[in-house]
């Protein structure tokens, strides 16, 4: 019996991938809370029972299915926004590279979030010898998707604001504006925006290797020449995340201020199902004063 909720239509823009198949996922022995109908691709609980579970948008890869969530606590307040990967979807992740926006889950506070950016991506990306190995890169968005489609490759010549920059976080020089050899401005991505690391993370060390790690992105989302963050990017390894047996829970360092005052995340947690998938999350949500006054 096919899933009731049809899946969304991706944008190319949005929707990148070699094999990837649009189209319903079986029921099976489904379970409904909530008015929720749970595939079998959802029936395990990212959270501890008292928590409810609200699914949001959703994508098949091959024999999978990839999906954004949230949790609340038994006070109705946000305690978690992730991402679940199936174990067909685990097992598909290879050679193909895949890009996705989806959703967030809707009726749940979800603070400035606003999608996700799904990223898998198979020879990894620069840092040449850092994150050059097979991993997802999970852009969680606080601006809309109209502002992050129309972003170009190129130098990031505005400002960023210091109370923004979290303890620690560099932002890289990784283009040369100048022609004097030396690169001297980070580098803004296509549709995606500009990339702050901790380079004080064991993958940036000599006896050190990337595993999972935090980064952050920021933009000049009004051509003003001032900087804002945009999101907030867990990034794990194929490998970390397919040997996933118990949870693995990791704080973060955090920002003075936002661009609005809000509740953020402080930790990310990495989380098996029970039935063979994968959970990735933004927990530890707490109150941040905001660039806006």
């Amino acid at each position: 019996m096919p899933d009731t909720e049809p899946h969304r239509e991706v944008s190319r823009r949005g929707f990148l991938a070699r094999g990837v198949v649009a189209g319903a996922v079986l029921a099976g022995s489904g379970l409904v809370v909530g008015g929720t109908t749970f595939t079998r691709a959802t029936t395990a609980h990212p959270k501890p029972e008292t928590h409810d579970v609200v699914w949001g948008d959703d994508i098949d890869y091959l024999d999978g299915v990839v999906r954004t969530y949230a949790t609340t606590n038994p006070q109705g307040n946000l305690s978690s926004l992730g991402v679940y990967i199936d174990a067909d979807a685990m097992a598909a992740f290879d050679e193909d590279e895949l890009g996705a926006h989806l959703h967030l889950p809707e009726g749940v506070t979800t603070h400035q979030f606003t999608f996700l950016g799904f990223h898998y991506n198979p020879e990894g990306h620069p840092p040449p010898d850092v994150y050059t190995v097979p991993h997802f890169d999970l852009h969680f968005y606080t601006v809309p998707e109209s502002t992050v489609e129309p972003i170009t490759t190129g130098p990031a010549t505005y400002a960023l604001p210091d109370a923004q920059i979290p303890s620690g976080y560099q932002r890289i020089p990784l283009v040369d504006t100048d022609g004097d050899g030396e690169s001297d401005a980070p580098l803004v991505e296509e549709e995606m925006g500009e990339h702050l690391v901790d380079p004080s993370g064991p993958e940036f060390q000599a006896d050190g290797e990337f595993t999972h790690t935090m980064v952050y992105g920021a933009y000049d989302v009004d051509g003003s020449g001032t900087g804002r963050l945009t999101f907030l990017e867990p990034m794990v390894t194929n490998e970390f995340l397919g040997g996933l047996t118990e949870p693995v829970r990791n704080e973060f360092e955090t920002p003075s201020v936002y661009p609005t005052a809000d509740e953020y995340p402080t930790e990310y947690v990495m989380r098996p199902s029970l039935t063979g998938g994968v959970f990735v999350s933004l927990d530890g949500f707490t109150a941040f004063e905001g660039a806006d006054g």
